[in-house]
Order: structure tokens, then sequence, then C-alpha cells
């Protein structure tokens, strides 16, 4: 994460606070520290303290300036940002398969706009996804947190003005009182994660923090707070509640700021050391560039690190992470080298390849090169702008939109009603490639669940000769047929499915003579969840993980024909639709009915 400008003398002791906070969120990311990801709440606390301490000094001084502010802020951060970025994409447009590639080019144009955060929200919902760890911008959400707390705070001391500064701490203490209730009520994990209404408390600390200091509220800081600090250091790998932990870092951190007396000894020796300070000096090149190189590295290498991988890893991060610091971050910072009009149009360069680079691959699908493992070769034509059916296997996928539909009068075709989420549109397309598709009229319908008024219905639940559910439990459905008024006998559950975390460390094996017959393992639990449904549902359970998978619990990655399952490891391509269609067991679903 960035550091900010110090309003006179840099503080050694913060600067080692960044140190300890970057390193157990890289180490968090490499899965080595459970609950390391608290290193971004320390990040929020300090930038809270510095930001706001500068803006309040500066105010009651009756100098504060707006456009000062910001361009310090674009000298501080967005040269590196839009830097890093653009090297991802690079990379990206080099080894990732277009599905990837297109995410990827989402991530830059966000982070371009200092919105990831709410993309990663929208779109991700969870950043403990193991797919997360293929994203090499995945970091970046708190940075979009802190640039817009960065065009939020500047507002409220404005409208305060030097008069009524001193209404800086109420004021900050009910918003972030505010902000606290709404993380600890909300139901909305990845909001809570995600978004800046719910981690202002912890900027909010920090800004108390650092207007009591400047008020000489605060004359001492208790060695008792450094002790604290360090054994919570050591309970953060203890299965103790997460809120819990993060309070602990917030108040703690806050505390740790609050003067910047910092000669005791525990300051000296762990926040004042001189690797301890280097590394936080480097700490947002390390906090920009570790998961860039992680990713990427999981990518096209190794998914798993071994203690040589790590060495390796930090080896690298190190070189580049200081040369980055040395060639991109002071050099912005020091206007005697780079003054505001180079800066603007350096930057503005940047931004404007960004955005246009990454909206172009966006519009493309991230189709850049022939795969024919999925059977795309690049087009000219734009396919992710006005259409909802953005690419190829969106498309495919999507087909099963046009089936939500009533039942043809046809009376000789088994009618089978398929309801349920993208799994079910799935099986759907399974159905359609099988050898069953002439003679079964097939109609879908997006998830439903709870009662339902009989008179609103759905007249396919009752008119359909087999219905099939996705992913749910015997319990779920049979709640819900009680509202809908279908007969349980004819219902199926369709199972779970999975072709691996992600196909990029297949693909960038095709040199491998056995390139075609790879085998991954799948996400963790969905054998767990396959088995579990199964018991459930007995001998009514369409199981399409028994079809692929190995004694070792191992699945294929690509078809017989060499086409990869799936485009994502989860959703299957025609290829592999028309696969499972030829290995399930779809004559105990059909009966005598289909049979010739």
């Amino acid at each position: 994460m960035n550091d900010q400008r110090q309003t006179h003398t840099r503080r050694a002791d913060i600067d080692g606070l960044r140190a300890i906070a970057v390193l157990v969120v890289i180490f968090f990311h490499l899965g080595c520290l459970q609950a390391g990801y608290l290193g971004v709440d320390v990040f929020f606390v300090i930038s809270g303290f510095l930001i706001i301490g500068i803006i309040y000094n500066e105010v009651v001084a009756g100098g504060f300036s707006l456009y000062a502010f910001y361009v310090r802020r674009i000298r501080r951060i967005i040269p590196l940002v839009l830097i890093s970025e653009l090297v991802s994409l690079l990379v990206g447009l080099l080894v990732m398969l277009p599905d990837d590639l297109e995410n990827l080019a989402q991530s830059v144009f966000a982070t371009s706009i200092f919105a990831n955060n709410i993309l990663l929200n929208v779109t991700s919902g969870n950043y403990w996804s193991l797919p997360n760890d293929y994203k090499p911008l995945m970091h970046t959400w708190s940075l979009g947190v802190e640039e817009q707390f960065y065009f939020l705070i500047p507002l409220l001391f404005i409208v305060l003005k030097k008069q009524y500064v001193k209404l800086a701490i109420p004021l900050l203490v009910v918003l972030s009182s505010f902000s606290l209730w709404m993380f600890l009520l909300s139901k909305d994990p990845g909001s809570c994660f995600y978004l800046l209404p719910y981690r202002f408390f912890e900027l909010g600390v920090g800004g108390v923090a650092a207007v009591l200091t400047r008020e000489g509220l605060v004359k001492t800081r208790h060695p008792v707070f450094q002790y604290v600090a360090l054994i919570s250091l050591l309970i953060l790998p203890l299965p103790i509640p997460n809120t819990l932990r993060l309070l602990a870092v917030v108040v703690v951190s806050g505390a740790l700021l609050a003067t910047d007396k910092g000669d005791e000894w525990i300051s000296t020796r762990v926040f004042q050391n001189r690797i301890m300070v280097w590394i936080g000096r480097i700490s947002f090149s390390l906090y920009m560039w570790h998961q860039i190189i992680l990713a990427f590295a999981r990518y096209c290498v190794v998914d798993k690190f071994d203690t040589a991988g790590t060495c390796a890893f930090f080896c690298v991060l190190i070189i580049v992470s200081a040369v980055s610091y040395y060639v991109i971050e002071r050099p912005f910072q020091n206007s005697k080298m780079i003054n505001v009009k180079s800066l603007f149009v350096i930057t503005g360069g940047l931004f404007l390849i960004a955005v246009t680079g990454s909206l172009y691959i966006y519009a493309i699908a991230g189709i850049v090169r022939s795969v024919p493992e999925l059977g795309v070769e690049p087009t000219a034509k734009l396919q992710n702008f006005g259409s909802s059916r953005r690419n190829t296997h969106i498309e495919y996928n999507a087909r099963v939109y046009d089936f939500d539909r009533p039942f043809s009068e046809d009376g000789t075709k088994i009618k089978v009603f398929v309801v349920g989420n993208s799994f079910a549109r799935d099986f759907a397309n399974i159905l359609l490639e099988s050898r069953y598709r002439d003679r079964i009229d097939v109609s879908y319908k997006a998830r439903v669940t709870g009662k339902c008024d009989n008179v609103n219905n759905d007249k396919r639940f009752r008119e359909a000769d087999i219905i099939v559910f996705s992913e749910q439990s015997v319990d779920e459905i049979t709640a819900l047929s009680v509202g809908y008024g279908f007969d349980m006998e004819k219902v199926w559950c369709v199972g779970t499915k999975n072709f691996g975390i992600n196909n990029g460390c297949v693909y960038n094996k095709k040199h491998d003579s056995e390139y075609a017959l790879q085998r991954t393992a799948m996400k963790p639990g969905v054998l767990a969840e396959n088995d579990d449904l199964k018991r459930q549902w007995s001998g009514r359970y369409i199981d399409l993980i028994s079809s692929v998978v190995d004694e070792n619990g191992r699945v294929p990655v690509f078809t017989p024909t060499g086409m990869f399952f799936s485009q994502d490891c989860d959703h299957l391509t025609r290829e592999g639709a028309v696969e499972l269609a030829k290995r399930i067991d779809l004559d105990s679903v059909f009966g005598s009915s289909c049979r010739q």
C-alpha cells in the first residue's frame, strides 16, 4: 500500500509498522498466514493518520490547497499503479487465456478509475475465493478504498474551514462509529470487505489519533501499546473470530500512531531498525508487485510454492520492488526531477493507454490469439459491448435462456423442465447435445426459492414429465414443491462439477508431450458437496463428477478431442457438454420412454 507524505520529518516507527503490515499481507497471499490480510487494515489506519493529519495541519495553518493535495496524491500513487497495470496487461497478452485476459482488462480499467473494490464486490464477492490467486490486480481493491477516501475527506475539511476545524474530532468519531455499526451488523461479507462505508472507521481511527496528537491531547505513548502490538501479531494465526482480530489491529495501530515518541526499547529494536525501516520505505512497491508476481507465477509456472520457490519469489520481489522504488516512486515524488506539467503529461498518457487498451481487450473478449483448445479465433468484431452474450462461450452457455418458454403442443415428446443456476443451464446444454435431444421438449427457468401463491405459479411445474433442479438439497426442493404444487416423484437433482482452479497453469504447459492428457485436482470441497447431494437424492441424482473423476480425485482438463471441458473451470464449453452427454447415465432419468 502507499505511504503518505509527512508534514515535516519522516517517522521511522511508522515505516517499521508499514513493513510488518506489508509482510503479513504477502505471507497471507502465499498461503502461509491465515489472518495476514489484516495487514491491509493496518495500512488503512496509517493512511487515515497521515492524510487527515496533513490536511488538519494545513487547514489550521490556513494553507490547505485541494489542488496541491491532489498533485501530491498523483505523484505518490498514480505512476506506479499505472505502470504496474500496463506490465500486468502486457504479460497477460502473452500468456493468458481469453477469459482470464478479459477479466484482467476489467481490473485494469477499474483500477485506473479507482473502483476495483467495487468491481470485485460485484463480480467476486468473496476475497478468499481461490480463483483470486490468479488475478494479478486483485489486491488493488484496497487502493480503491483509499482513493475514494481521498475524494471524501478533503471535502469534509473544506466545509469545516479553519474556524470550525475543532469539530473534526467529533465528526470523525460520529462517522467512524456509524461505519463500525454498519460493519458489525452487515450480513454482506463482500461489501464489508471491499467498500469504503464499511471501512471508514479504520481510516477514521487513524485520523482521530492524528488530530489528538496535533492538539496535544495525547502527550505520551505508553510502552504497553507496543507490547500489545507484538502480542497481537502472535495471535493472528489463532482461530479466534475475525471481527475481534480486526478490531484489535485497528485499536492497537491507532494507539501506536498517537504520538511521535518512539524511543522505547521495542520501538527502536522492532519498528525502527534499519531493515524494517527500509522495507517500510519500499512497502508501496512491495504491495503493488507482490500479487502480480505471485499470480503470473501460479498461472505460468507452479500453482503451489515450496521452500525453494518461496525463496525465489522473495528474491525477485525485493529486486523488482527496490528498482520500482528508486526508478519510479522517488523520481515522480521529486518536483525538481518531474515538474507538474510533465507529471500530468506522463500520467495522462499512461492512463489513456491503460484505459483504451483494457477497453479494447475487454471488447474483443480477450481473444487476441487463436486458442484451438477453446475453438476461438481472433476477430475484429467487438463482442462485449451492447450484448448480454458477450463472447463465444457466454453465447453458448446463455442460449438456454431462449428455452425459457412454454412447452410445445407435441404430445410425443417428454417434457423436461430444467430449473436453477448456471449449472442448470449447463445441464440443459448437455440434454440438447445428447442422443435424446429429438425426443425431449426442454424448457428452462432461472432458480426459484420459497413458497409461491399457486395462482401465480408457473404451469410448467405441473405440465413437466421430469423436473431437474441444480445443486439443491432435498429439503429445499420439498419445501418448494408445496408452494409450486409439483410432485416430488418427478424431480431429479443434477450435481455440481469442476475442472480445476484455473486453466492457465495447464495451458502454459502446451509444449509438454502429454499436454492433452493432463488431469487436475478439483477445488476443495467440490467432491464432498457432490457426495452429500448424492446421499440425499439417492437414485434421483444425476452425478456429473463420477463420469470423469479418477481414483485419485482428479478430473481431465481436456476432452478426448483435445478441447477444454470448461473455459473457466466451472461452466462447460460446447465440446465439454457433448462429451458429458456421452458419459453420464441419462437412461435412468428418462427410463423406457426414451429408449428405442
